[in-house]
């Protein structure tokens, strides 16, 4: 199937219609490779993924610039030799700056 649609230098261009089978063959194609594709993309992708959008993209691109100024105020602040030196900060590898 497939309709002509007129372009602006006067010519015509042959624009495409997938019939109802064509349709439910790349559908049962796409729902076989979204389940073998999906857990594979990084966490950090979200274009055209299920479940995730532009404006969450947004958020969390946010929030990592926010975490990462508060660092550098923190590395920059003088604050890190009195770290360094604190038992408790001393004791626990996870704050890292």
């Amino acid at each position: 199937l497939g309709v002509e649609i007129p372009k602006s230098d006067g010519g015509v261009r042959q624009l495409g219609i997938p019939t109802v089978v064509d349709r439910m063959i790349q559908q049962a194609i796409h729902q076989v490779l979204s389940r073998v594709w999906e857990p594979m993309f990084s966490g950090y992708s979200y274009g055209f993924r299920p479940g995730r959008n532009a404006a969450q993209a947004l958020t969390k691109a946010t929030d990592y610039i926010i975490r990462w100024c508060e660092r550098a105020e923190v590395a920059n602040s003088g604050y890190l030799t009195l770290l360094d030196s604190h038992p408790f900060t001393t004791s626990y590898s996870c704050i890292s700056v």
